[in-house]
């Protein structure tokens, strides 16, 4: 899979100067010095600036490449250019070390419309990115194994006999949000997900207290998920488990509110064979 790229914004260069940075011909003959521009980018910055998790996970990032000063053309330099480039979720980190280690790369201006004396766009010759370790799938993965063989209600009722895993994530009453204290938590998680590639599935189980609305114990097992794929955890190794009760069994007698029940979890439930 390669790297998608979408030029946003053209580089755009003053008028002629008194120096004569650009010139043009008569009407039969238009030359642009800017045109015959050709040097070396300087990768500026990479932004995450937009994450979703459709058609699958992944994120678009904000790419800025500064050309270097040429002495070959004293009198012009294009201007920054800025890219989006989207990639899946997981290559994120990849595709990162892929632009620091390509960086500087080559750079040259496009030419300008037939006719004019006006700048063309930079263009930057990018080596393309491979994602490591890309394979094709020839069957369901991660949970999409679990998806194909039994609901949600069944997964929840043997997530009591799963491998849980020790971190816990807790929240605040009433909310989805994870707090700032519990990065640390997050990034254990990611930790041990990275580390254990045989863990094909794992459920991201939210829960909540009683008075708190049902829909809560999803989005915190939700936010969860979206923590964990922007740490590099492929999003199909993890499905989102509501649970509004104890997942041992309701019990009989009065309901005591725990606020360690605020919280999400991790059980494996697909290991590879």
């Amino acid at each position: 899979m390669s790297i998608k790229r979408s030029v946003v914004a053209t580089a755009l260069v003053a008028a002629v100067s008194s120096v004569g940075v650009v010139s043009c011909g008569g009407p039969s003959k238009v030359t642009c010095a800017s045109e015959r521009w050709e040097g070396m980018c300087q990768l500026k910055s990479v932004t995450k600036i937009r994450e979703s998790e459709f058609p699958a996970p992944n994120v678009i990032l904000e790419v800025m490449f500064a050309p270097i000063p040429n002495a070959q053309y004293p009198n012009f330099t294009p201007p920054e250019l800025r890219e989006e480039i989207q990639v899946m979720a997981a290559q994120e980190p990849a595709a990162r070390e892929h632009l620091e280690r390509n960086s500087p790369t080559q750079c040259h201006m496009r030419p300008p419309p037939a006719g004019q004396c006006v700048p063309g766009t930079l263009a930057v010759n990018l080596p393309p990115f491979t994602p490591p370790q890309a394979a094709t799938a020839t069957g369901p993965t991660g949970c999409a194994q679990i998806e194909n063989q039994a609901t949600q209600d069944r997964v929840r009722q043997d997530l009591g006999g799963s491998e849980t895993l020790a971190e816990v994530i807790l929240f605040t009453e009433g909310s989805a949000g994870i707090e700032e204290g519990a990065n640390a938590q997050v990034q254990a998680l990611a930790g041990r997900l990275s580390s254990a590639p045989d863990v094909e599935c794992v459920a991201v189980v939210g829960q909540i207290t009683p008075g708190e609305p049902h829909a809560l114990a999803f989005q915190r097992a939700q936010a969860v998920k979206n923590a964990l794929v922007a740490r590099g955890i492929d999003g199909s190794r993890m499905m989102t488990i509501a649970v509004t009760e104890n997942v041992f069994g309701t019990g009989t007698g009065e309901r005591v509110v725990d606020p360690n029940a605020r919280r999400v979890s991790l059980r494996i439930v697909l290991r590879k064979r």
